[in-house]
């Protein structure tokens, strides 16, 4: 399918490849699994039911050309009950990690060794809300920037987390201070990771031109275990 693709430089590379999303008419759903039917057919929103679709066929579309195969021929499983539950998997590598927000769908396709994972997130610009202070509550004091919150240095702050969580497959459920990022107003670093988040080395870095319109923020992330 037609997508645009972004190099982006951490300990090892990771190519990114973005998409906008797709009409279903515009869209191959004859490769959907039994399964990704009927978890496209709960989505009642159309807007849901296209990001999820879309994510399906860029996938597909990514694999089979990293292993030179048919797209209708790579094989998505989803990780069972747990941290990562949900998140879709391949049997045949290379790692990956899907995200979508807004109009913009992404996979991240990592270039690395075996254990090495990568996570990406993206997530539309949050609208300024009278509670902001309290949705600080789930990112360690360490991120709060100089200035405070505003909608955008809390998204920043969310999205360099879910990336990297989606990395270490430690998940949401982590307890948030395993996981400290540097302040949200700096460049993208990992300050600290232990407990349920350890690993042996993490990098991450924000990737503005993965979505140029400013409306969204994108943040690709690399864990590398024990």
């Amino acid at each position: 399918m037609e997508h645009r693709t972004v190099r982006v430089d951490l300990a090892h590379p990771v190519t990114l490849h973005v998409a906008r999303r797709t009409p279903l008419d515009a869209l191959p759903l004859d490769r959907l699994t039994d399964d990704e039917r009927t978890r496209l057919a709960r989505y009642r929103r159309v807007a849901d039911q296209e990001r999820f679709a879309t994510g399906r066929t860029l996938l597909r579309a990514v694999l089979g050309a990293a292993r030179g195969t048919d797209p209708a021929r790579v094989r998505i499983d989803v990780a069972p009950p747990g941290p990562t539950h949900g998140r879709p998997t391949t049997p045949d590598g290379p790692d990956f990690s899907l995200a979508h927000a807004g109009d913009v769908v992404l996979v991240a396709l990592l270039d690395g060794p075996p254990g090495a994972r990568v996570g990406v997130d993206v997530e539309e610009v949050a609208a300024v809300v009278s509670h902001l202070d309290d949705l600080s509550d789930a990112v360690p004091a360490a991120e709060r920037p100089t200035s405070g919150w505003s909608a955008e240095t809390f998204t920043r702050a969310w999205v360099r987390r879910e990336a990297v969580l989606k990395a270490v497959g430690c998940g949401l459920l982590a307890p948030r201070d395993d996981l400290v990022l540097g302040p949200a107003d700096a460049p993208a670093r990992v300050v600290g990771a232990s407990g349920a988040c350890a690993t042996a080395h993490l990098s991450l870095t924000d990737v503005p031109d993965a979505a140029p319109s400013g409306d969204a923020l994108v943040a690709v992330a690399l864990a590398i275990p024990r």
